[in-house]
Formats: structure tokens, C-alpha cells, sequence
């Protein structure tokens, strides 16, 4: 792991904004002395804050929230692409014969790479999942909005 300067540090995401990071995945870390004469260790990945600012476009990708009026309190949390957007995925995920009604589209997030976002926001919320092999979350509609908009800032183009 390298030292670099807090000025250094400004350009990147610190681990702490990362939800599906360890220290394992740090690359840099940097010190910054508080009012008590301690100094502090923030760490980082690497990966860079606005990375997609150059990008064309605003993403081609989507999270969505959908809910099912059979399973009250819970909300099914993904990714799709443009090509099938939320309102097609939410007819498909509906489509399954142990879905007794249909599932629609409580809200979503457009994005870059939604597949990494998606990973980042399912590890916060972990702690909520139904299953531990399903996309169910038992957790308040806006607590799982704030994590995805949180989350999402490191996935789409900030400024101009």
C-alpha cells in the first residue's frame, strides 16, 4: 500500500464510500492530523471520484425497486441495461410461475456500470436480505432510495 498526500487523495473514493470493499482491495492510504495531535488513516482503492464525466451520455444503465402487493415490505433490488429498461425487466421478473401478482416498478436510478452499483448497494443492505440467494430486501422504501442515491454518486457524471 502507497502513501500519498491528502491533495492526492481529493480524486479518489475512499474505502469508506465503498460498500463491497475491504482493506484487502486498498491501494493507497494517506494521514491527516485532527485537533487532538492524533492523525487519522483514510484509505483507498484507486478508483477515481467522477470517472465518468467524460463519458458520452448518461449511462445505459438502471437500478431498479420493484414491489409486489403480495410481499408487503419487501423490494426486489437490481440491474438492466437500457436495451430491456425497468418497466420490460419488472414484466419479465413477473412472468415467473410462483409470482402470483405482478411486480412493478417502484423506482430507479440511471447509471454507469450498474452491474459494480448493484453489488455495492446488495453488501450495504445485506443485513435486510430475505434470502441470502435472492435480490429481496425487507427494509423501509426510503432507506433503500438514500443507499442506492448514496451509493449511485460514484456512478454517474457530476458538473457540466
Amino acid at each position: 500500500m502507497k502513501r500519498i498526500s491528502w491533495e492526492d487523495s481529493l480524486s479518489l473514493i475512499p474505502l469508506n464510500e465503498m460498500a463491497n470493499k475491504s482493506l484487502s482491495d486498498c491501494k493507497y492510504f494517506t494521514l491527516v492530523g485532527d485537533k487532538d495531535g492524533w492523525e487519522k488513516v483514510f484509505y483507498f482503492t484507486g478508483q477515481k471520484r467522477n470517472r465518468f464525466n467524460d463519458i458520452l451520455g448518461e449511462g445505459t444503465h438502471w437500478i431498479y425497486v420493484l414491489e409486489n402487493k403480495a410481499m408487503p415490505g419487501i423490494y426486489k433490488i437490481g440491474f438492466t441495461k437500457d436495451d430491456i429498461g425497468p418497466q420490460k425487466r419488472s414484466k419479465q421478473v413477473s412472468r415467473s410461475s410462483g409470482v402470483p401478482v405482478e411486480f412493478t416498478v417502484k423506482w430507479a436510478f440511471k447509471c454507469f456500470d450498474g452491474m459494480a452499483l448493484e453489488q455495492q448497494i446488495h453488501k450495504k443492505l445485506d443485513y435486510a436480505r430475505v434470502n441470502s440467494n435472492r435480490e429481496f430486501f425487507a427494509e423501509k422504501f426510503e432507506i433503500i432510495k438514500q443507499t442506492i442515491e448514496t451509493l449511485g454518486q460514484n456512478f454517474i457524471k457530476h458538473g457540466n
